[in-house]
């Protein structure tokens, strides 16, 4: 067979076809190397390391590197001079705050006279601290309630005294029997079949199939809490929202492997709200639903599904731009293991540097210096970053990793500029995807909701424990405590009362990350 007959003949028809097979040729490999990419990057997410750090020398900020490619410092400009203090080594000490026993231990009687005969005085003890571990017990409480009869002939009454109030009336778990279970599941992150097991061990067989039916009651149980605690985040001033794939077997109209979302709406603050939600879909009418009535600032990452709740004139879109700093993270490692330009990446990952070393040292500040700090500061480094983006969408393939990071941060731009417009928004959407990772976490043991039924009640009480964790309650506390006071619970103002930040209640001292916003999430007066 001969590949040769159908070649154009003239010379200059001819060069035209080699043309077109070489551009052919360089869409085919420029294909390919998209594909490699591609491949390079879910591997990496799937078995690769989940941190996003890149160390200051790969970006360069060596003395010599730095000088070489930025300009020289002005002189308003200091040099970071970073100055390490090392951890001190030893034990912590035991919190104070466990009950003590003491324990004497007296000298040997062989061993308590002198070879004078004397006996030696007691002087003082010599002291150290253990810690002892009392494991788990089961007790029955045998609940006798009390009947008294009338021996009058007229009446023949009998009194019994009522049965006191419970979470799941008629069940034989008390509060700290749920607390635990509930505890175990949503905070330790255990399956009901591994629950099931520990009761097996101490002697007390519990099936799976009851403990899910008393999770499920627990939750709707919660619903009263959740409504109140929504809406106060639906009139709060700026919120954010996520979300995250959850896998339902019995859903309608879905088979079993498909996936659904779990959704997550939250504020930072001095009363923080993280609130769960299921739904079937990841479709922008969820965000609609989730976020009707809300009037306000709506920080989230890229995904087009928000762009519906956005569309109204009262919801302002904030952009995430650490999101963004991931899509450049991708494009340097992927040059990296390629021996590609790794430049272009580490430029625009020194830009989102800058801003974040500025968004630290205003972390604490009140919103009128952020406002002014951001103008100042990080304003000029924003204009230079958009102008640095807009020179690199002309340079790169819109398929190629670091095409599609500039793609995305240019696309995502005017949303990502709202954050200097107010001191109380955040540069990063960090709050409510640290409160996925609970769920998250969770996932990956019980893997799957056999119900909608179940992996609704488990939205609500992920709400309540992870709400109450943002707030510096012990979600052990404060579940066994809502689930001791919700059953005498009658008007609106008993609801409100067992909300995270009425309750009194011993709380831990929250750390500077879930307090940096102070009280910016509040609607304004």
């Amino acid at each position: 067979m001969s590949y040769t007959k159908d070649l154009p003949t003239d010379t200059s028809e001819l060069r035209a076809f080699a043309e077109g097979l070489l551009k052919k040729l360089d869409e085919k490999n420029h294909e390919i190397k998209d594909l490699r990419s591609l491949i390079f990057q879910m591997k990496r997410r799937m078995y690769g390391s989940s941190s996003e750090v890149i160390s200051s020398d790969q970006l360069g900020f060596t003395f010599d590197e730095a000088e070489a490619t930025a300009p020289a410092p002005t002189d308003d400009e200091e040099l970071e001079e970073i100055n390490y203090t090392r951890k001190k080594h030893g034990r912590k000490p035991i919190p104070e705050d466990l009950p003590r026993e003491e324990v004497i231990l007296p000298v040997p009687e062989e061993e308590r006279f002198c070879p004078h005969g004397h006996e030696y005085e007691v002087i003082g003890y010599e002291e150290s601290e253990k810690v002892e571990y009392t494991p788990a017990t089961l007790k029955v409480l045998r609940i006798k309630r009390e009947k008294r009869a009338c021996e009058c002939i007229e009446c023949k009454a009998v009194k019994t005294a009522d049965p006191a109030p419970s979470i799941i009336p008629k069940s034989i778990a008390t509060a700290s029997l749920l607390t635990f279970i509930l505890i175990s599941k949503y905070v330790d992150h255990l399956s009901l079949y591994r629950i099931s097991a520990v009761f097996t061990r101490l002697g007390f067989n519990l099936p799976r199939q009851t403990l899910s039916n008393w999770m499920i009651k627990v939750g709707v149980e919660f619903t009263q809490l959740i409504n109140l605690l929504e809406e106060e985040l639906l009139e709060s001033f700026y919120i954010f929202c996520d979300e995250t794939r959850v896998q339902v077997l019995k859903e309608d109209g879905k088979t079993a492997q498909s996936q659904s979302q779990m959704w997550v709406r939250a504020r930072n603050g001095p009363r923080p709200i993280i609130l769960y939600e299921y739904d079937p879909t990841r479709s922008g009418d969820a965000a609609v639903r989730l976020l009707d009535g809300f009037k306000g600032y709506l920080h989230a990452d890229g995904y087009s599904g928000y762009n519906k709740p956005s569309g109204d004139e009262y919801v302002v879109r904030v952009a995430d731009m650490y999101h963004i700093r991931r899509k450049f993270e991708d494009a340097y490692k992927e040059a990296k293991k390629n021996k590609g330009d790794v430049e272009t990446p580490k430029e625009a990952l020194r830009f989102i540097k800058k801003l974040s070393k500025i968004e630290a040292t205003v972390q604490h500040a009140s919103e009128h210096e952020r406002f002014i700090t951001r103008l100042d500061k990080s304003k000029p480094i924003m204009d230079d970053f958009k102008k640095w983006l807009d020179e690199k969408d002309q340079d790169y393939r819109p398929t190629s990793p670091i095409g599609k990071a500039v793609k995305y941060a240019l696309g995502q731009w005017q949303d990502m500029m709202q954050y200097l417009s107010h001191g109380r928004l955040e540069m990063h959407t960090n709050f409510v995807e640290n409160a996925i990772r609970p769920f998250a976490l969770g996932r990956k043991n019980w893997l799957f909701s056999t119900s909608v039924e179940g992996v609704e009640s488990s939205a609500k009480i992920y709400s309540i424990i992870e709400t109450a964790k943002a707030n510096g309650l012990d979600p052990y506390t404060y579940v066994g405590h809502l689930l001791e006071k919700l059953p005498l619970a009658q008007t609106l103002e008993d609801y409100e009362q067992l909300l995270p930040w009425n309750v009194d209640l011993p709380r831990k001292q929250l750390t500077s990350k879930s307090t940096s916003t102070s009280s910016r999430h509040l609607r304004q007066p």
